[in-house]
């Protein structure tokens, strides 16, 4: 009976820790109405964005004028 009830303690507080998460994604602001991450909002996406960039100059050099 206990390991029973330690399951059901264990589920509610997974339960209430992925809502608590999911209440902070919303009102974080990186959530749009449809639930995906909003690119002009996301500052990890901005960066992610500018660093590929400066990856592909860095990994290619700056190609010049073309032949």
């Amino acid at each position: 009976m206990a390991a029973w009830l330690l399951i059901l303690v264990g589920l509610a507080v997974v339960v209430v820790v992925v809502a608590v998460v999911a209440l902070a994604w919303v009102l974080s602001g990186r959530a749009k109405p449809g639930g995906a991450i909003n690119p002009p909002n996301d500052a990890a996406v901005q960066r992610a964005h500018g660093q590929s960039s400066h990856s592909q100059t860095m990994n290619h050099g700056n190609p010049g004028p073309g032949i």
